[in-house]
């Protein structure tokens, strides 16, 4: 279910139910934009595989249809989370086991012409990569951040995006660490960029 507020002191309007499409749904997360745009998405169960579905909101059109909007069909995907631009676009993150490592991928909503096609974040094929957060500044820049493990070490990783670009080279953040978990990601409206995590190191 999904309820906007309005701008104006009336206070909540009535739900309504946005995803319809599965069977069940979890874990859902919600973004809204400078102009009143929003974007929910959540794990969808498509009868193979846990999925991920989103919708979109217009602040004159309402909720668009509620769409799976990566089509992997090679395991089960998990943790989604989304973030908008000041111009509308989301960016929408999740991180997907296909039964041989974990990785994380990546789709883009832009207004007129909805959902991209699902891409890779990473391409580390040799190491799982889990829980990834993405924030966008008032440029339209996304930075992706994930937490990655070869089985000895986890360690936080980052990555960027210019609007309308695929993402550049990963940077490893959290080094001389053996284990760094739980990044998450924020943006202000300067193009700057802060990502933070937990860590254990060396020695403790």
């Amino acid at each position: 279910l999904a309820t906007p507020a309005a701008a104006q002191p009336q206070g909540w309007y009535a739900s309504r139910l946005v995803s319809n499409i599965g069977t069940y749904m979890q874990d859902p997360e919600v973004a809204v934009g400078a102009s009143g745009q929003a974007v929910a998405i959540w794990t969808d169960f498509d009868g193979s595989y846990d999925s991920i579905a989103a919708v979109y909101f217009d602040p004159v059109a309402g909720w668009g249809a509620p769409q799976y909007i990566e089509t992997l069909q090679a395991g089960n995907a998990y943790a989604p989370h989304v973030a908008l631009a000041s111009d509308g676009t989301a960016t929408a993150v999740w991180y997907q086991d296909d039964f041989s490592r974990a990785s994380v991928w990546s789709n883009r909503y832009t207004p007129g012409f909805g959902w991209g096609q699902a891409e890779l974040v990473e391409h580390n094929s040799t190491v799982g990569a889990y829980l990834g957060r993405v924030a966008v500044d008032a440029r339209g820049n996304a930075v992706a951040t994930w937490m990655q493990t070869d089985g000895s070490n986890t360690t936080v990783w980052a990555e960027r995006a210019a609007p309308g670009q695929t993402w550049g080279a990963p940077h490893l953040l959290a080094q001389g660490v053996t284990l760094a978990v739980n990044p998450v990601v924020a943006s202000n409206g300067a193009g700057e960029h802060v990502v933070a995590w937990s860590q254990r190191d060396a020695g403790a």
